[in-house]
């Protein structure tokens, strides 16, 4: 059947052939104890690195085969999965503070780290003769020596105690915290020298500093990793006796294919002064921003909250006139100096009350507020939600938050650091023109509104909902975006909300062009809706679920006959195909990437569909990946050239830095909405997770015994009637109304 598809003989693709080929492929490594299989890779716990925080990386390969315009081709890449390491529990404790048991009893915030390395995770009894396995939920609020059960004869009991008189085992930490298992209302509790952490699979979404490591870990240069996927293929893919055994031969060789480098655009900064990118970037000395933001004459309230404790008022004060004359300097903005306060937070003062004090004590509202966070990677994450959840829900103030560094606290980090307060603020960073003309050149020939779409989820394990973020510009030139969030049912893909929040996109672009004093220009003539975080297996819902919910959001307008053109996208960037150069001297960089504005639309890519690959961005480490994009509908009419200029150029556009990205702006803007309203749902679910802990710390949860912590239904149903719980409506997640029309993700 494939033969034949590969012949024109078959004008359909053959997918339940590719699947029983991806069967053969595989088959032999499934079956081998020695690897583990996650998707569509395969990993090798004899190939192995250490990573910090107690975890470790396992090394390996993917693979997957794919119908082609060149023919069947199987791609393969190097692999890696992070792993929680086989250690004992008391071991991963240390693990989570660099080596050492903290304090014991654990404190608020030592507590609450720990908790989250022991949340979700397996354990193995090891106090029983056969070892039993179980689900963490997470650590006891109080030590084992204080937290006391009743026994059936009625005698309160601490756990320590219960250990040392039923198995003779004296806890030599009888003040650590004790393991949670079970469910809500039956939870048992174990020490933690009774439990042992064996090797697993694990997430490191919650963990930033073992995800950098990882990242170095894995992150090899072009040449490097071809060599890797080569030793792959001849090592274990290419003796391989079972596609053999089907007359399947694997070429060790990888495919050739012809590309093109688009040409950059041309960047117009204050007073038309252009930069002209060089393999993907330029510098933004002696350049001011395009526009300062246009609603503020002068920025007469604004305040610095040093949330560091050992930075000196001193430095604080320094480094909030490097700040002022930054803004004046980059973004032409006048800074009163009247105007400024600088305040620090106190010893016993959490984030959230800190901001919320100083802005209390402001003559008028703050126009903008900056926050100095620590220098430690796991404080200033958790730091730093605060500081949004507390700006953008409660007190409707735009923040910038900067890590202290002194030493990279340099005239480029101001300057960058300009780029994103100007984004906020309303300003303009520069305007990106497609072609070399001396003079900027608008984008687009007619009104035209980019959308970007996008899901995040809740890590695995995480009660919290999936949010979806629906972005799109309210200026001609594609500079400046708005943002709706909504939260809705856990794991759901598509957009559940997306007729509403593009209906409110749409009105935000119209007031922000004239409305009905411009008709024609207030209405965007055509809409490019670029989506994220949809496989090709979803394509079809998107186009049935997604396209019309637009169609809908255009028709609710005016006398319900609006009904501009789509031109729907979708963006993937996950995905194994890397590109090398054939020759190192045609490569960019010093490890010979593949220039910035490679694009790929033949040989590698789809039979029959409309896509393409495009490499936009220059890499800093690793080798670059490629997004993948398919054209699901063009009623614009764009086509492959002018689509692909366009997505290249808007690669350029990107307000956060002065390089080309990966992907274009109003996906990446699309992804940092949406990672903030899900980091607002995990605050909440971490503060109802501290007080379910906390009641089940009281004394009065049943013991669930030394082979407790059953109960709670686990195949998704709601217990009642039997039937899985229908899916949770979409609610909205709303800002406060001075900055929903603002871009507060960037």
């Amino acid at each position: 059947m494939i033969d034949a598809h590969a012949r024109g003989e078959a004008s359909a693709i053959p997918a339940q052939a590719f699947q029983a080929l991806d069967v053969i492929m595989r088959h032999e490594r499934s079956t081998n104890p020695a690897w583990v299989n996650i998707g569509r890779n395969f990993l090798s716990g004899d190939n192995k690195r250490p990573l910090t925080g107690g975890f470790e990386c396992w090394l390996g390969y993917s693979l997957s085969a794919r119908p082609t315009q060149s023919g069947t081709h199987l791609v393969v890449n190097t692999a890696a999965g992070a792993f929680v390491a086989d250690q004992s529990a008391v071991d991963r404790l240390k693990a989570v503070f660099n080596g050492r048991l903290p304090p014991a009893p654990l404190d608020r915030g030592d507590h609450k780290e720990a908790n989250k390395a022991f949340r979700n995770i397996k354990i193995e009894l090891t106090h029983l003769t056969v070892r039993r396995r179980k689900t963490s939920r997470g650590l006891s609020q109080l030590a084992a020596s204080r937290l006391t059960f009743r026994e059936e004869g009625g005698r309160e009991v601490s756990v320590a105690t219960y250990f040392a008189e039923h198995y003779k085992i004296a806890l030599k930490y009888p003040d650590l915290p004790c393991v949670a298992c079970g469910s809500s209302k039956r939870l048992a509790y174990f020490p933690l020298e009774v439990c042992h952490v064996p090797a697993q699979r694990q997430q490191l979404l919650q963990d930033s500093q073992a995800s950098a490591s990882m990242i170095k870990v894995t992150a090899l240069p072009p040449a490097a990793r071809r060599r890797a996927i080569e030793d792959q293929v001849v090592k274990h893919i290419e003796p391989d006796p079972g596609p053999k055994a089907f007359n399947v031969r694997v070429n060790r060789h990888m495919a050739g294919v012809s590309g093109r480098v688009l040409d950059p655009p041309r960047l117009f900064y204050r007073d038309d002064r252009v930069a002209s990118p060089r393999a993907g970037a330029w510098n933004l000395s002696n350049y001011r921003l395009r526009e300062a933001p246009g609603g503020i004459d002068a920025l007469n309230d604004w305040a610095l909250v040093v949330m560091d404790p050992y930075v000196p008022e001193r430095e604080a004060r320094q480094l909030a006139g490097s700040l002022a004359r930054s803004m004046e300097c980059v973004i032409g903005l006048r800074v009163s100096e009247n105007g400024l306060l600088v305040d620090k937070r106190g010893d016993n003062e959490s984030t959230k009350e800190c901001l919320r004090c100083v802005c209390a004590r402001a003559r008028r509202k703050f126009q903008l507020v900056y926050c100095l966070l620590p220098s430690g990677t796991g404080v200033n994450v958790e730091m730093y939600n605060a500081v949004k959840e507390t700006a953008e829900l409660d007190l409707g103030v735009p923040t910038q938050c900067m890590r202290h560094n002194p030493k990279k606290m340099n005239q480029q980090y101001f300057a960058n650091v300009m780029q994103k307060v100007n984004a906020k603020l309303g300003g303009v960073n520069c305007l990106v023109s497609p072609t070399q003309a001396p003079t900027p050149v608008p984008l687009f020939a007619k009104p035209t509104l980019i959308f970007g779409g996008d899901v995040a989820h809740a890590s695995p394990g995480s009660s919290s909902a999936s949010v979806a973020s629906v972005v799109g510009n309210v200026d001609l030139d594609a500079s400046k975006y708005v943002a709706r969030l909504s939260a809705q049912s856990d794991r759901r893909e598509m957009i559940d909300d997306l007729e509403g929040m593009a209906r409110e996109v749409i009105l935000a672009f119209y007031e922000a062009n004239g409305g009905a004093g411009d008709p024609g220009r207030s209405m965007p003539q055509r809409v490019l809706f670029y989506r994220d975080g949809v496989s090709e297996s979803q394509f079809k819902t998107a186009l049935e679920e997604e396209v019309p919910a637009l169609r809908r959001a255009f028709a609710s307008l005016g006398d319900g006959a609006y009904a501009p053109p789509i031109t729907f996208v979708v963006a993937q960037k996950r995905h194994n195909t890397r590109l090398f150069v054939k020759n190192p001297r045609d490569g960019e960089g010093r490890n010979q990437e593949v220039p910035a504005g490679t694009v790929v639309d033949s040989g590698v890519c789809h039979p029959t569909e409309y896509d393409f690959f495009l490499q936009s961005h220059s890499g800093i480490q690793g080798t670059t990946k490629p997004v993948h994009y398919h054209v699901l509908l063009d009623e614009c009419g764009f086509g492959p050239d002018a689509l692909q200029g366009l997505t290249f150029a808007l690669a350029h556009a990107y307000c956060r830095c002065t390089r080309s990205v990966s992907v274009v702006p109003p996906v990446y803007y699309a992804h940092l909405a949406a990672s903030r309203g899900a980091a607002y749902d995990a605050a909440k679910e971490d503060k109802s997770d501290t007080e379910s802990f906390r009641s089940g710390d009281s004394g009065d949860q049943r013991w669930g015994g030394p082979g407790g912590g059953g109960g709670g239904r686990r195949d998704g149903r709601d217990g009642r009637d039997g039937r899985a719980p229908a899916p949770a409506p979409a609610r909205r997640i709303d800002l406060r109304p001075e900055l929903r029309n603002g871009m507060f993700f960037a």
